[in-house]
């Protein structure tokens, strides 16, 4: 499919090629991890990146980055008007490798940066990002005050919840979120706690039955 768009060609088309690109060079394959950093450093030079491989490109820097990208890339966020751009850098910053960084972006999204209604892409890139263990529930719960304050009376707190628990698969698991959800009741994510927790049930029983597979 390439990099460049066709003359003619259809929507599926342009999703094809995001769809190849991005299962390709998520799973670490080098020379579409190169050819994503060359056209960003192209496009810092001359802001000419398609914008429908925009957020991909950006993605896949983050992923093959370290932590001269990170700072990169939030200064970008940080500097950028247009909102939608914004958007896609921020939720770049939820798909590096390292904890470390990762923990950083996780801060930053709480940050005076950073819009309420925009915090939680980072959340939940960071929830189902498999090199970030548990560090979205964790961070969820050290910051629990300021994500209820902001969140525990709209629709958004039902999906941070289940996205900071939706991987895991062992029942020692289940037995810490109920714990902790019967200190720090959230009425509006009731449902969603109990969905999560039957998740996870389902892949402990997924990974049980498929051990010597």
């Amino acid at each position: 499919v390439g990099w460049d768009e066709k003359p003619n060609e259809s929507h599926t088309d342009i999703l094809l090629r995001t769809t190849v690109l991005a299962s390709l060079g998520f799973s670490n394959h080098k020379q579409v991890l190169e050819e994503a950093n060359k056209k960003f450093n192209e496009h810092l030079k001359s802001n000419k990146i398609n914008p429908n491989i925009r957020s991909l490109i950006y993605g896949l820097v983050a992923y093959s980055g370290d932590e001269k990208t990170f700072e990169l890339l939030k200064n970008m966020y940080i500097k950028e008007k247009l909102q939608e751009e914004k958007i896609r850098l921020l939720a770049s910053l939820g798909m590096f490798k390292q904890k470390n960084i990762l923990r950083k972006a996780l801060e930053f999204s709480l940050s005076k940066h950073v819009r309420n209604q925009d915090a939680m892409y980072i959340l939940s890139l960071v929830g189902s990002n498999e090199n970030a263990d548990d560090l979205a529930w964790q961070f969820l719960k050290e910051k629990w005050n300021e994500y209820y304050k902001r969140y525990h009376e709209g629709h958004v707190m039902p999906s941070i919840i289940k996205a900071c628990l939706l991987r895991f698969k062992t029942l020692d698991k289940i037995k810490e979120i109920k714990s902790f959800f019967n200190k720090h009741k959230v009425p509006i994510a009731k449902r969603a706690i109990e969905q999560s927790i039957e998740a996870i049930r389902i892949n402990y029983n997924f990974v049980k039955y498929n051990d010597d597979l």
